[in-house]
């Protein structure tokens, strides 16, 4: 029998599987850390952790990167607009438009069209200020905003159904008379690139999967009864079951995890990495997927009895697919082992971070 370090519940060893200790839908590398056996049972691993893993995978900025550097979906799948908010950027005529975004998966990339929507144009201004057509305000509140809302070319439309159109200009309570604009441009051909303004949310399914991350990578390397400890009940909670404040878990860094990155003041490495590293009577860890974004994980600021020295860190190399240990010094990570550049990798869409 062995005890699941999530739900801490006793099962027979036909009751697990192996755990990675990141996701395998973020890259499959060699010579990576030993998989988790015996620590993390089938019911957490499939029926919990793949659904927040899948939302994460397929919502997230660190998501949507997977495609950038050729760590495809398996399956072609739209990309939620609550979560991933794609916009036209460069194109004047349709700056600030929504987009609709999908990954095809026999393309291996991101494909984009235009969502739904309304455009009224800014009083005195050349400026169009954008609404998905279900989210359109009512006529007054568009007036406050300094909106046109009547006049010859006030409004630009993207709809393939009038009667959808119809509903949403009646439920705003606008009218319009045939001397007004009707436009369905941005009409691009089929293989075209645009460029994409990316806005994506930060919330607790991001938190749970980067704590799980970096709690699987403490277990690895402390070992399973280690995590084992009732000081890292409220951080396993949380991971399990999403209970708890999220921020004290896991919270976002301004700035690199590696010294010379913060030293230089670039990001010179596009791989993940993780770190652990003893605080006082704590541990932290690190966690950065494709060195993106910086989040800090704390997994108990109080452990009980003497507390083991840490300072360990892995470099998942994107361009060798291969892991590499991370050399330490006192005060902060050092540099990291890997050097020279990185080639040039397909990007079947352009980002512009917002």
């Amino acid at each position: 029998m062995y005890r699941c370090m999530y739900c801490l519940i006793d099962k027979p060893t036909s009751e697990f599987n192996l755990e990675h200790i990141i996701p395998g839908s973020f890259g499959k590398f060699k010579k990576s850390p030993p998989k988790l056996k015996n620590c993390v049972c089938r019911n957490c691993n499939s029926v919990i952790f793949r659904k927040i893993e899948q939302i994460f995978a397929r919502t997230s900025y660190e998501g949507l990167s997977r495609y950038k550097y050729g760590i495809d979906s398996t399956e072609a799948h739209e990309i939620s607009q609550s979560r991933v908010k794609g916009r036209v950027a460069g194109d004047p005529n349709w700056a600030g438009a929504f987009l609709d975004l999908t990954y095809d998966i026999t393309r291996k990339q991101i494909m984009v069209g235009l969502a739904e929507q309304a455009g009224l144009k800014k009083k005195d201004t050349d400026q169009w200020v954008y609404f998905r057509l279900e989210e359109l305000p009512c006529k007054n509140e568009l007036i406050s905003m300094g909106l046109n809302v009547s006049g010859e070319k006030s409004f630009k439309f993207f709809c393939t159904d009038r009667k959808i159109l119809k509903n949403a200009l009646d439920k705003a309570n606008i009218s319009i008379n045939g001397s007004e604009e009707m436009d369905c441009g941005l009409v691009t051909a089929e293989d075209s690139t645009i460029l994409v303004e990316q806005k994506g949310v930060i919330d607790d399914i991001n938190r749970r999967v980067i704590a799980k991350i970096a709690f699987n990578y403490l277990t690895s390397h402390m070992g399973v009864n280690f995590v084992m400890k009732k000081e890292f009940n409220g951080i396993r909670l949380f991971i399990h079951k999403g209970k708890g404040d999220s921020t004290k878990y896991v919270s976002v860094e301004n700035k690199p995890i590696l010294m010379n990155e913060i030293l230089n003041g670039v990001k010179s490495n596009c791989g993940h990495i993780l770190t652990l590293e003893t605080k006082g009577k704590g541990i932290l860890g690190k966690v950065s997927l494709f060195n993106l974004i910086t989040y800090k994980v704390c997994f108990s600021e109080n452990i009980n009895g003497v507390v083991p020295i840490v300072r360990k860190g892995l470099k998942f190399n994107i361009e060798k697919m291969i892991v590499e240990e991370i050399g330490t010094c006192s005060g902060s990570f050092a540099k990291s082992v890997m050097s020279g550049t990185f080639k040039k990798y397909k990007n079947p869409w352009r980002i512009k971070n917002g």
